[in-house]
């Protein structure tokens, strides 16, 4: 008897230990299911067409060198195109945006990235339309024989395109915050 007593405690000490190491590897599996999923949000955030981005930056500098030249149309013609690239975009961040799991820290913080570019890029969206109205003043002030009202409420839409450039860059600052807070958690959900 104390054979098949040792071979019955050796049996239980095995099934111990697979039902031990079965436990681990769930969680193990979980941890990485988890993990996984958490990746596969981040990069369905991905697909977001960048070019909308870069396109609507170029055309906002094409738009500022025009103003530079006094090219006032070809200013407003830019400003107008531009809008349509920041809107197109913003409209995609809110998208990607709104499919996420925000109850993992990383996604929370990645959300709140999403949120400040949006800000960022509705910014300069309305920053060109502060431009383009100025421009818009302006071609009538010095090409049309306008008036002086058309040169001060020029005035008044740069006042304005600026105050939208100052939001816009206090929203960088944000989310250069959230960025380094994004870099911490993703290190620590690495390992």
């Amino acid at each position: 008897m104390n054979k098949l007593s040792s071979k019955k405690k050796s049996l239980k000490i095995a099934v111990g230990v697979l039902v031990v190491s079965y436990v681990i590897l769930a969680i193990a599996l979980i941890i990485v299911s988890n993990k996984m999923n958490v990746y596969k949000e981040i990069l369905k955030v991905g697909t977001i067409d960048i070019s909308l981005q870069t396109d609507g930056l170029s055309l906002y500098d094409s738009a500022s060198l025009s103003y530079e030249q006094h090219n006032y149309l070809l200013t407003e013609q830019y400003c107008e195109q531009a809008r349509t690239k920041f809107s197109a975009y913003t409209q995609s961040l809110r998208e990607a945006k709104a499919g996420l799991n925000t109850n993992v820290e990383i996604l929370d913080v990645y959300s709140r990235m999403l949120d400040e570019e949006i800000s960022i890029y509705l910014n300069l969206y309305e920053a060109c339309e502060h431009f383009e109205s100025a421009s818009r003043f302006y071609e009538t002030y010095y090409n049309h024989y306008g008036t002086n009202e058309d040169y001060e409420m020029g005035g008044n839409e740069i006042d304005s395109m600026n105050e939208k450039i100052s939001a816009h860059d206090s929203a960088v600052g944000r989310y250069n915050d959230l960025l380094a807070e994004y870099s911490i958690e993703l290190k620590r959900l690495i390992g």
